[in-house]
C-alpha cells in the first residue's frame, strides 16, 4: 500500500522517447516543455499530432475498472477543449501493451497504416517491471511516423496501473492520471512547477505537487502550441 502524496504519478519511459528529431524543449518560467521538437521554416517548433484528423484510440479492458471506458472519455474531452483536437473511440481491444513495446506499432507494415492509440491496464508486477518504480500509476508513449511522417506523432500507448490506488478527485483521480498521460501522448513534457498538471516529482527536489482538478496555466500554453490553431499536418492512416 503506498500513499498517494508521495506517489510519482506519471512517466515516460526513458528510453522510448530517446533519439527523437529535436530533444526536449522547456520554456524557462513559462510552466510548460514539449517531449520532442523540430525544425519549421527556420523555428524550433514542437512535434505535434495533425490537428485537423482526430486522433484514434482503443481500449483494453482487461484489468481495467468498468467504467474505464467513461474515464477515458471525460479525459480526452478535456484535452479536446485545451487543444481543439478530435479524439475518435475506435472501440475496445484485445491489443496489449506487449505487442507494441518493440515498435510494432503498424496494423498494416505493407500499405503504412497505423494502429490507434492504445489504452490499457496492466497488473501492478508488470508496472514495476516496466518503470523500475513501485509509485507509478501511469506511464504513455507517443510513437513518431516513419519515412515523410518523421516529424509528427502517429500512434502510442497509455498505460495504467490496474492496481493503482486512484482518489474520488483531484489530482490522483482517474480522470486527471488519464489527462497527465494524454498531454504526454499530445507532446508534452514534464515539467518541475508544482501548479501544473504536467508536474513530476521526479526532478523537482523538494517541490510538493497542488492539488488541482483542471490544466494548469502552462499546460493550457503548452497544449494550445501542439493544437488545431498551428495548423495542418500530413495525413496518416489508421486503422484497427
Amino acid at each position: 500500500m503506498f500513499g498517494l502524496g508521495v506517489v510519482v504519478l506519471a512517466a515516460v519511459v526513458p528510453d522510448v522517447v530517446a533519439g527523437t528529431s529535436g530533444g526536449a524543449l522547456t520554456a524557462p518560467g513559462a510552466g510548460y516543455a514539449f517531449l520532442d521538437t523540430r525544425t519549421e521554416a527556420g523555428r524550433t517548433v514542437p512535434v505535434r499530432w495533425n490537428p485537423c484528423e482526430p486522433i484514434q484510440y482503443e481500449v483494453n479492458m482487461g484489468g481495467a475498472p468498468l467504467d474505464a471506458v467513461d474515464e477515458v472519455q471525460r479525459a480526452t474531452s478535456r484535452v479536446t477543449g485545451a487543444t481543439g483536437i478530435d479524439f475518435t473511440f475506435d472501440g475496445t481491444t484485445r491489443r496489449a501493451l506487449v505487442q507494441t513495446a518493440h515498435d510494432h506499432f503498424y496494423s498494416d507494415g505493407v500499405t503504412g497504416t497505423y494502429d490507434p492509440v492504445l489504452i490499457a491496464w496492466i497488473p501492478h508486477r508488470a508496472m514495476v517491471r516496466f518503470t523500475n518504480e513501485q509509485d507509478v500509476l501511469a506511464f504513455a508513449h507517443p510513437e513518431l511516423g516513419e519515412s515523410t511522417r518523421s516529424d509528427q506523432w502517429v500512434s502510442g500507448w497509455v498505460v495504467v496501473d490496474s492496481g493503482g490506488r486512484f482518489e474520488d478527485s483531484g489530482r490522483y483521480s482517474l480522470e486527471l492520471v488519464l489527462m497527465h498521460e494524454l498531454g504526454h501522448i499530445v507532446g508534452l513534457a514534464h515539467v518541475k512547477a508544482p501548479d501544473e498538471l504536467m508536474f513530476s516529482g521526479q526532478d523537482a527536489g523538494d517541490a510538493r505537487p497542488y492539488q488541482m482538478d483542471d490544466w494548469g496555466p502552462g499546460d493550457l500554453r503548452g497544449l494550445e502550441q501542439v493544437g488545431a490553431d498551428q495548423g495542418c499536418m500530413d495525413h496518416v492512416d489508421v486503422a484497427p
